[in-house]
């Protein structure tokens, strides 16, 4: 039988707001799980590997750009998404400082007042992918940054549009 402690760390997993209950015996107080077939465990690919161990691949026009992903809910709904195969997303150039592209679902987002810098790949309204070749200074959820970050990728990145394509390493 699972302790208050571990059905309320379920019931609360990626939620806000949540309290560890109190040390009582009052069961009232304590969330409860109606179907323990509704927690799901991490999804897993056809080789049995977790997408949560697998790293997002990012290309800028069949280039490979090497990231460092944010540890975050937005980035493992990212992995999530792309458990089903690869994402391409057409961006558009917006305000000569960054490329913006529509995702085909809304991520979850934990939104802060941030100023980003060239490199820097961000979620804008839970449904945007934004990768910076500027700076802006806005309310978003940081899914990662552009290592290595050069003047070539500055110059691919401040084109018209672009075509990203976002998978999951094999």
């Amino acid at each position: 039988m699972l302790s208050k402690l571990m059905l309320t760390l379920l019931v609360c997993m990626g939620m806000t707001g949540c309290e560890t209950p109190p040390a009582t015996t009052d069961t009232a107080t304590v969330p409860s799980v109606s179907d323990p077939s509704d927690v799901q465990p991490p999804e897993e690919t056809a080789e049995g590997e977790s997408t949560s161990d697998q790293t997002i691949v990012l290309e800028v026009n069949g280039t490979e750009i090497p990231v460092q992903w944010e540890e975050n809910r937005a980035v493992e709904d990212l992995k999530a998404l792309l458990a089903d195969g690869a994402l391409t997303i057409q961006m558009t150039a917006y305000g000569g400082f960054e490329q913006v592209g529509a995702l085909p679902q809304t991520l979850t987002s934990d939104n802060t007042q941030i100023t980003t810098e060239p490199g820097d790949i961000v979620l804008y309204n839970g449904n945007s992918i934004v990768l910076f070749y500027g700076s802006n200074t806005w309310s978003y959820t940081k899914l990662g940054h552009m290592t290595d970050f050069d003047e070539a990728l500055t110059e691919l990145l401040s084109a018209d549009t672009v075509t990203v394509t976002l998978s999951l390493t094999e």
